[in-house]
């Protein structure tokens, strides 16, 4: 019963604020002109985003340390031998990400 309560009471919560949200906010008005698309009839070439590579690294870094952490936040009762197992497997990911990021010459 408790567990069950731990997952409806955050959930509850979260519905309620935003039904509350969703009916305090304001309202807005339709007209004419915030219906119309935006640039109509222009010829736009199309833009690529240019994405920076070191943010894809240190998302990837990240990831793999949360990953860590979860894993070791998980292992309470359990046979020490298996959150180690997994922490090496993780490291050695991380290892090899960063192995393979400065052989490709990124800073």
């Amino acid at each position: 019963m408790r567990e069950l309560l731990v997952v409806v009471m955050p959930l509850v919560l979260v519905i309620v604020l935003y039904a509350l949200g969703k009916r305090a906010a304001p309202r807005p008005r339709r007209s004419s002109e915030r219906d119309a698309p935006y640039a109509c009839g222009e010829d736009f070439p199309p833009v690529r985003p240019h994405m920076v590579v070191n943010f894809f690294w240190y998302i990837a870094i990240f990831l793999i340390f949360d990953m860590v952490d979860f894993i070791v936040a998980l292992s309470y009762g359990v046979d020490p031998l298996w959150p180690l197992v997994y922490t090496c497997i993780a490291m050695l990911a991380l290892l090899v990400a960063l192995t393979y990021r400065t052989r490709e010459g990124s800073p």
